[in-house]
């Protein structure tokens, strides 16, 4: 895919290696610096792509680090055994790291999927009751207002007057745009988050963007993995990160 092509060359300048070149099964370390910018205050700790492995630390931590996690292949990295080094050695709460498979579409592959109650939303205009509702019921879950300095837009399945299904945009200052989507549990199994993703897939194509969707891997979320591999989606890399604590 040349789709592989062009996020290897966004990957290996912001990390400032080419990842094409990284051998297989290897781990390598590099220091943190001014390049590497992530999105919504993640910190980037382990990216694991061309089945080599990528782990960003600080300069002073480096031999640290290396200590640590080189006698780990790659794949035990990214399992419960690379997870609590992790935790050991930035000193962080468990449940703070959080473990994603990433994957992309381009047109080639894209499967568009259409259902005709699926539409754009106005949450500032026309839909706004309807997207207040859902953030009501569903305050833990993905809304219209979701990091607007990232500029969403949203895409949803109304059903007898209320949000059934909803996918949402983040159109950061990247050569990605991330979507992410949830259904509301009454409403789950009916191929309503296929039909919001695919509009949202849409969107970010027509901006001349790579669509970005993400998944929880520790626990897998096997749905929303199927929604998107229907869609022509592919695995692209899986990353270990955490959340920086929000400030007081």
């Amino acid at each position: 895919m040349q789709l592989t092509s062009d996020l290897c060359m966004h990957w290996s300048r912001i990390l400032g290696l080419p990842i094409t070149r990284l051998e297989k099964s290897k781990v390598e370390f590099i220091s943190v610096s001014e390049q590497i910018q992530v999105p919504l205050g993640w910190l980037l700790l382990a990216v694991k792509v061309n089945e080599a492995c990528v782990i960003i630390v600080d300069q002073e931590r480096i031999d640290e680090a290396k200590q640590i996690f080189s006698e780990l292949t790659v794949k035990e990295i990214f399992t419960e055994v690379g997870a609590e080094r992790i935790k050991r050695f930035f000193e962080i709460e468990p449940e703070r790291i959080a473990h994603h498979i990433h994957l992309y579409c381009d047109r080639e592959h894209f499967r568009s999927v259409k259902n005709e109650s699926a539409r754009r939303l106005m949450p500032y205009g026309s839909d706004r009751e309807i997207c207040m509702d859902w953030r009501s019921k569903y305050p833990r879950a993905i809304n219209p207002y979701t990091y607007e300095e990232a500029n969403p837009v949203s895409y949803g399945v109304i059903i007898d007057g209320e949000l059934a299904s909803l996918s949402v945009v983040w159109r950061y200052d990247l050569p990605f745009w991330e979507i992410g989507v949830e259904t509301a549990p009454d409403y789950r199994m009916r191929g309503y988050a296929k039909s919001v993703v695919s509009l949202a897939t849409e969107e970010v194509m027509a901006a001349a963007r790579i669509p970005w969707y993400k998944v929880d891997a520790n626990p897998l979320n096997i749905a929303s993995l199927k929604v998107s591999k229907a869609l022509g989606y592919v695995e692209y890399m899986e990353s270990l990160n955490y959340k920086l604590k929000a400030q007081q």
